[in-house]
């Protein structure tokens, strides 16, 4: 599996994202993901965050690691291919309320940069998952990436080739979310 998440690395560090001015860092949680929102009181309440890792950095940050862990999460639960076009909408829809009102170039390094953390972070985990010694029990999601990673690799594959060979970040961020449906089933 080296073979294959060695390259992935070495393209994503690649990928020109620009400066980061410093205005544009803002607090954030610092590590978002699924299992740290809680809904106690029901969905239509509001949620609780829980295990929050605060400091300043780029506002895609939290937004990257609660799309791969969304993602990932979705790869190991075996859901339906419907199940993982409604979520791929849903991730969709959350992406443009980030993005706003930004201009067409703002849009695009925003965009950019969400896409290049989400993939950096999905190969995180999966080197994490792939790499553990035999003897270290895996929890029941990584046990599952761990036997079919080949979903989640060929997603980040195909965003970040794009993002390397293609000036916007559109067509990366259309080609994440098909694979984002296609992990599911």
């Amino acid at each position: 599996m080296i073979a294959l998440i060695r390259p992935l690395v070495l393209r994503l560090h690649r990928v020109p994202l620009g400066p980061t001015a410093a205005e544009d860092k803002v607090l954030v949680y610092g590590d978002l993901k699924p299992e740290h929102i809680v809904f106690p009181d029901g969905p239509d309440k509001a949620p609780y965050f829980i295990d929050p890792g605060l400091m300043r950095a780029d506002p895609s940050v939290d937004a990257a690691k609660l799309i791969s862990r969304t993602t990932l999460s979705l790869a190991a639960s075996g859901a339906s291919a419907a199940a993982a076009k409604d979520i791929a909408l849903g991730i969709q829809e959350f992406v443009c309320t980030l993005l706003g009102n930004a201009d067409r170039l703002r849009r695009d390094a925003m965009l950019r940069r969400l896409l290049v953390l989400w993939c950096m972070d999905t190969i995180n985990i999966m080197t994490t998952y792939l790499s553990a010694p035999s003897a270290v029990p895996l929890p029941v999601q990584g046990r599952r990436l761990s036997e079919d990673p080949l979903p989640v690799l060929r997603l980040v594959n195909a965003a970040s080739d794009l993002l390397t060979t293609r000036s916007e970040s559109t067509a990366a961020w259309e080609r994440a979310l098909d694979g984002v449906s296609g992990v599911g089933a």
